[in-house]
């Protein structure tokens, strides 16, 4: 173990189906596909143990900061090819190693509100980055301080960073939100206050 309590671990799953065989010639097979991104990660064949209860083991490299999910499924198949299928989820839970990091964030610091029907789409981004994986941001969200000192929390609030309404592009770490002015909005001096939250610990900046 690592110093700090953080290390790749190796995980021993075991397997336990019970299955009716129409003939002794049938062998069950069983595969292991990461949920993440559709890849099999292992596979291979079932032990009877007892009267049509199948048995197999596995290992799983992981590291105690991941989060995965894992999708394990057995099949049997017959002489005409018929078959049938179980399948069970695996979820790891880790837990955070470091904070996440906000990067830069980037919003106007003036508006000018539109006259008559007119509307302005304001964008508000934020580069945020986690040493223990993209994965593990949880949330990215936005709040304002008045010059009173009272908050303002929008709905929605959250920033997203899947390439849709003012996102420029999918998973590149920068996540956006837009807000709509228009000339009902009411002039007003305010601090945009952006967090980014992960799994264990949050960063604030101002």
């Amino acid at each position: 173990m690592d110093s700090d309590g953080y290390k790749d671990t190796t995980l021993n799953i075991s397997v336990s189906s019970e299955i009716v065989l129409n003939n002794n010639e049938q062998v069950p097979t069983f595969v292991v596909t990461s949920l993440t991104n559709r890849k099999v990660v292992t596979s291979g064949t079932l032990t009877p143990t007892e009267s049509n209860i199948f048995t197999t083991s596995f290992e799983l490299e992981t590291s105690t900061t991941i989060n995965k999910n894992y999708i394990v499924q057995v099949f049997v198949f017959d002489n005409a090819g018929n078959s049938n299928t179980a399948e069970h989820n695996i979820e790891i839970v880790g837990f955070a190693n470091a904070r996440p990091e906000i990067i830069e964030v980037s919003n106007p610091t003036e508006v000018i509100l539109p006259s008559g029907s007119d509307v302005l789409i304001v964008p508000f981004t934020a580069k945020v980055t986690d040493v223990d994986g993209q994965s593990n941001i949880d949330q990215v969200f936005i709040e304002f301080i008045n010059s009173d000192g009272s908050i303002i929390v929008p709905s929605p609030n959250t920033l997203l960073d899947n390439g849709q309404n003012e996102d420029v592009a999918a998973d590149d770490s920068v996540y956006t939100i837009a807000f709509t002015i228009n000339s009902d909005n009411t002039p007003a001096n305010r601090t945009a206050r952006y967090f980014a939250v992960d799994q264990a610990f949050s960063i604030v900046e101002n």
